[in-house]
């Protein structure tokens, strides 16, 4: 089956928005306009999008990072408090 069947505008991959098939290509690779969760607009292959490879813009990975820097300082501040 083709990406064009299965992929159409309005459908969600993680936290991409698929907005509208592209005129470009990646090599061989059919491009996706989508529009990330934090509102990021990006090409995005049809390829990453159903293996789960491309999940966000980035975002996802920042906030992941932002979230275990937070908990490693809560564990500390608990740790020094307790002592």
């Amino acid at each position: 089956m083709n990406q064009k069947d299965i992929i159409k505008p309005g459908q969600v991959f993680h936290r991409w928005t698929i907005v509208a098939l592209s005129p470009n290509k990646q090599g061989a690779q059919i491009l996706w306009y989508c529009r990330c969760q934090c509102g990021t607009m990006r090409e995005v292959t049809g390829c990453s999008l159903l293996n789960g490879t491309s999940k966000s813009c980035g975002c996802l990975r920042r906030s992941e990072e932002h979230t275990s820097e937070l908990q490693s300082r809560e564990t500390i501040s608990y740790a020094v408090f307790c002592l």
